[in-house]
């Protein structure tokens, strides 16, 4: 998408503004830095460090699985890390999934079985996952975000269940993909974030506003997915990578500023 200074002035003023264009133009690339230089962990680095520290909740947010950016929501990355790491502590997470839903409602509350959940939806990023798991509720996954964000907005994830995994990791399985911003979301169902150890929400940003008044840390995760936010990961294919910053490292850049008008 790139990025331009640009001003309006009159006539007289050109020179003057010119000048301070430059000033911006330079400025915003003696930044450019920031683009590229952000804290990222995979899963399995966040979730030790978040056991080897007495916080807690912790979120792990993973925005390359994040429905509201065009994300399917049924990644299966975290879930396998928290498994491999056979993780104790309470964990919530959600994966879209109606199959498992269907499944899972045919098995009836209070009963185990395996079940193959997530990397349904897109299996170009994912795959699904053998679990055994407790069907723990079922609901119809209507909630209303009280949170600042959408505060009042009723919702809908569709048939909701929540699989227990493990006697620890709680998997809320959802019908219809729904924004994971708000606490709410997992409360509806019985599950109390500010109770957990680690929360997995799947956002950009907008769950800071809802969730850091009671998390303790925050995790970025990389992970691959269709809205990842590690520029470097993505996987463009028609942009000139030797002239396009931070795919080339050692770029100059000379302002120019054009006159239009």
């Amino acid at each position: 998408m790139g990025c331009a200074a640009f001003g309006v002035c009159r006539t007289e003023r050109v020179d003057d503004l010119r000048r301070e264009l430059t000033r911006l133009a330079k400025a915003f690339w003696d930044l450019r830095e920031i683009v590229s230089d952000f804290p990222f962990y995979s899963p399995e680095d966040a979730i030790r460090e978040g056991l080897a520290s007495a916080d807690r909740p912790i979120i792990l947010n993973e925005p390359a699985d994040n429905v509201g950016a065009g994300a399917t929501g049924d990644s299966t990355y975290v879930l396998d890390a928290l498994l491999r790491l056979q993780v104790t502590e309470p964990t919530l997470l959600q994966i879209v999934d109606p199959e498992a839903v269907a499944a899972a409602i045919r098995v009836g509350v209070g009963r185990e079985t395996d079940f193959l959940v997530g990397g349904k939806l897109n299996r170009r990023f994912s795959q699904p996952l053998k679990v055994r798991g407790r069907v723990r509720t079922i609901s119809d996954g209507r909630y209303r975000y009280m949170g600042p964000v959408y505060h009042g907005v009723e919702t809908s994830m569709g048939r909701t269940v929540v699989l227990e995994v493990n006697g620890a990791l709680l998997v809320q399985l959802t019908e219809l993909p729904a924004y994971t911003i708000d606490p709410e979301h997992y409360r509806c169902v019985g599950l109390f974030p500010e109770r957990a150890k680690f929360v997995v929400v799947k956002s950009q940003g907008s769950f800071k506003a809802s969730y850091e008044p009671i998390a303790k840390r925050v995790f970025y995760l990389d992970t691959p997915g269709i809205s990842g936010s590690n520029i470097l990961r993505l996987p463009f294919t028609k942009i000139d990578r030797q002239a396009t910053y931070p795919f080339r490292k050692d770029l100059d850049f000379i302002p120019q500023p054009q006159v239009f008008g």
